[in-house]
C-alpha cells in the first residue's frame, strides 16, 4: 500500500480540462471485490492516487507524467462542482470501510486520506476559490513561474510547454471570474493585500513580451533541439505572449486597479467576511490539525511570549546586566562582541 505523504498536500485548486469528468466516471461506482476489506482500502487509494494526477498536473509533470506536460489547472467554478461529486464519492467509501477489519498501517492511511477528503469538502463549502491571490503569490505569477521553472530537453517537451502558453490567458480569465464572484459575494481581501497583488501585476504587465520571463525554458540547454528548431518555437512562443498572454496580463493590472481596490476590505481579519466566524475556524483546524478555537490559540501564544519573557529575564539577571530589558536588546544588537 503507498504512503499517503503525497496525499496530504494536494493543492484542491488545480486539475485538468476533461480529466475530472473523466475521472469521475472511473470512480463513481467502483467495482466490488469479494477480497478482504484491506483490497477495498487499496482500490480507493488508487482511485484517489489517478484522482491527484488529473486534478494537479503540475504535480504530475513533475513527477515523470508527460500528458500533464502540455495541460495547466483547471480553477473554474464548474470543476469545483465536479471536484466536490468525486471528494463526496470518496468520503462515502471511506466512511463506510469496516476499521474493525483493517489493521493499523490501513486505519492510519484511512484516517489520514478522510482528514483530507473532508478538509477539501469544507474548503470547497468556503469557495475559497474566490481569493485567487494573497500577500505573497498571485495568480498573476502563475505564468512568470511557469517560465522561470520549466527547462525543456526535446520537441516533445517544446510543444507541450507552448500549450501551455496557449491556455494561459484562459487560466488568467478563470481566475479573474473567481475574483469577481469573490466581489460580488463579499470574500474579498484586504486593501493592503490587494495593493501587493495590484503592483505585482503591473510589474510584470509592464515586461516587454521579448523580455518575459515565459520565454527562458528557450534560452537555455535545449538538449536535442538544434539552435534552429530552438529559435523557431522561442519565435512561436513569443507570438502567443505578444498575441494573448500580454493583453491577459493587462487586463488583470486594470482588473486589480479599476474593479478589486476600490472594494477592497479596510480590516485584516478573517473573521470580517460573510461567515468569517467559521471560515477563521477552519483555518485554524487545517493549519493547526486541531479543534482550539480562535481565543484559545490566542492565549496559547500570550503564554508562550510571557513563558519566553520570563527565561529572558532570568538571563539577563544572571548576567548581572542591570539596565532595562530595551537597554539589554540595544546592547545585544550593537555591541561588537555579540
Amino acid at each position: 500500500m503507498r504512503p499517503l505523504a503525497r496525499v496530504l498536500f494536494l493543492t484542491l485548486a488545480f486539475s485538468v480540462p476533461g480529466a475530472l469528468a473523466t475521472v469521475q466516471a472511473q470512480i463513481a461506482a467502483p467495482a466490488k471485490t469479494a477480497g478482504p476489506v484491506a483490497d477495498s482500502l487499496s482500490a480507493v487509494l488508487s482511485d484517489w492516487e489517478a484522482f491527484a494526477r488529473a486534478d494537479d498536473p503540475m504535480t504530475a509533470s513533475d513527477e515523470g507524467d508527460k500528458a500533464a506536460l502540455s495541460q495547466l489547472p483547471d480553477v473554474t467554478l464548474g470543476a469545483d462542482i465536479r471536484r466536490k461529486a468525486i471528494l463526496l464519492g470518496f468520503e462515502k467509501r471511506l466512511a463506510g470501510l469496516d476499521s474493525a477489519a483493517l489493521g493499523p498501517d490501513e486505519r492510519l492511511n484511512r484516517d489520514l486520506l478522510l482528514r483530507t477528503v473532508r478538509e477539501g469538502l469544507e474548503s470547497l463549502r468556503f469557495d475559497e476559490a474566490r481569493l485567487p491571490f494573497t500577500a505573497y503569490w498571485s495568480f498573476s505569477s502563475f505564468g512568470p513561474d511557469l517560465g522561470r521553472q520549466t527547462h525543456l530537453h526535446s520537441a516533445e517537451e517544446a510543444g507541450a510547454y507552448l500549450k501551455r502558453l496557449k491556455a494561459l490567458s484562459a487560466y488568467y480569465d478563470a481566475q479573474i471570474a473567481n475574483a469577481r464572484r469573490g466581489l460580488s459575494t463579499g470574500f474579498i481581501q484586504p486593501r493592503l493585500v490587494v495593493e501587493v497583488a495590484l503592483r505585482t501585476a503591473e510589474r510584470e504587465a509592464a515586461v516587454a513580451p521579448d523580455q518575459s520571463p515565459m520565454l527562458a525554458p528557450f534560452d537555455g540547454d535545449l538538449g536535442s533541439l538544434t539552435g534552429a528548431e530552438a529559435a523557431a518555437l522561442r519565435s512561436e512562443a513569443l507570438k502567443i505572449i505578444e498575441g494573448e498572454i500580454a493583453p491577459a496580463q493587462k487586463r488583470i493590472a486594470a482588473f486589480l486597479k479599476d474593479d478589486y481596490l476600490p472594494k477592497a476590505r479596510p480590516g485584516l481579519a478573517a473573521r470580517d467576511l460573510p461567515d468569517g466566524e467559521a471560515y477563521y475556524r477552519f483555518q485554524i483546524r487545517r493549519h493547526t490539525t486541531t479543534d482550539l478555537s480562535p481565543d484559545q490559540v490566542h492565549e496559547i501564544g500570550l503564554a508562550e511570549v510571557r513563558r519566553i519573557r520570563t527565561e529572558m529575564d532570568g538571563v539577563i539577571k544572571e548576567t548581572g546586566f542591570t539596565g532595562s530589558f530595551a537597554d539589554f536588546l540595544k546592547m545585544l544588537r550593537t555591541d561588537p562582541k555579540f
